[in-house]
């Protein structure tokens, strides 16, 4: 899938001519037949150098003793603080391609910024755990650096979707800012991923399927993606390009049931759209389905990447629009638990999310 990119000079800028570029841009990523994919590139200077040091963090991170990962891992929080491995589970099936490292790289005690706690979810509210082994040292620092840069871009995303929707919508739409809704949260979360290679005791694993990650939406109200980093045979590949044409991000079309591999630069970001901003938005803006897949060929490849989802916070209510149609506003496609099953009237953020997390794990 070919994709332009986006200047993050233009994203931040406010001129008109600039603006109105961005908003047809928005329209083409995020609308109902979009990719639901935006590339963002000059970054600031030194970005692809943090990149790499923050996936070397990664490697060393997935390489601990058994019992050193233990102990970052929380299960009383749902494993949305720290790490885990084969936790997670898709269809039912439990997860172990991959390991994540979880954290809010805005706020290290987040429970300190807010006035009243999340008490039914409290992992929104917990403090970060941070791997203290010397080859973890520069985890921390490079997580918080290009989180919070992602962040900074992804507020200014969401105010070119607000003036997206307002087109659509007019004055009379009473659509919530996306802006405020992200400016003022604490829910923020990087996860930082290791997909592990293919193989046990060198030789091929026979899996079931031909996926890293399972088809999914996100279901927050943006994500900010850095581009993956490959490994062969525990060598980095250092073209930034697959050596295995099948592996990578994946994402479903809208129409039908074909996938496209999407493929960035190091140099860029991209942003995927969320089912809550879907859910705010009325269906002018829509989630896409993606998925990770395994390679084909190269079975001792593994793959490294982060992502940054920026939520609202928790108790933040979640109606539909008085112009929705819900049977529009909450489509989705036919390989994703239906809306119409996770989403309920009355809901807030931390509802729906947690009904759509039971959703994937059963």
């Amino acid at each position: 899938m070919a994709l332009r990119a986006l200047s993050s000079l233009d994203v931040v800028s406010e001129e008109p001519a600039v603006v109105n570029e961005i908003l047809h841009a928005v329209e083409q990523a995020f609308g109902p037949h979009g990719p639901g994919v935006l590339l963002v590139d000059n970054l600031y200077e030194g970005f692809e150098n943090d990149r790499l040091c923050l996936f070397q963090g990664a490697r060393a991170l997935a390489s601990l003793s058994e019992d050193e990962l233990n102990e970052l891992e929380f299960p009383e929080l749902q494993y949305a603080v720290g790490w885990s491995r084969g936790r997670e589970k898709f269809s039912g099936v439990l997860d172990l391609n991959k390991g994540s490292f979880y954290a809010n790289p805005l706020h290290d005690d987040p429970a300190k910024k807010r006035t009243r706690l999340h008490k039914k979810y409290k992992h929104y509210d917990y403090k970060n755990y941070w791997p203290q082994q010397p080859s973890c040292a520069n985890v921390e620092m490079y997580f918080k650096k290009i989180g919070r840069y992602i962040n900074q871009i992804g507020i200014h995303i969401a105010r070119h979707c607000d003036l997206y929707l307002q087109r659509k919508a007019g004055e009379g739409g009473n659509l919530p800012s996306l802006t405020d809704l992200l400016r003022v949260s604490t829910a923020a979360k990087g996860r930082l991923l290791h997909y592990f290679p293919n193989v046990e005791n060198g030789s091929p694993v026979r899996k079931d399927n031909d996926l890293w990650c399972a088809y999914h939406n996100d279901h927050g109200l943006l994500t900010g993606l850095v581009s993956a980093s490959y490994y062969e045979d525990d060598k980095h590949v250092p073209t930034g390009k697959c050596p295995d044409d099948a592996a990578g991000l994946h994402i479903m079309s809208r129409d039908s049931d074909r996938a496209q591999k999407v493929s960035f630069p190091p140099h860029c970001l991209a942003f995927q759209i969320g089912e809550t901003a879907q859910i705010l938005s009325g269906g002018l803006l829509r989630a896409a389905p993606h998925a990770v897949m395994m390679p084909k060929d190269v079975s001792s490849l593994s793959r490294v990447s982060f992502a940054m989802f920026m939520s609202p916070n928790p108790d933040v209510s979640l109606p539909l629009p008085p112009f929705a149609d819900p049977e529009n506003a909450l489509e989705t496609h036919p390989c994703i638990p239906s809306l119409f099953e996770r989403y309920e009237t009355g809901d807030t953020v931390g509802s729906f999310s947690a009904r759509t997390i039971k959703a994937y794990n059963e």
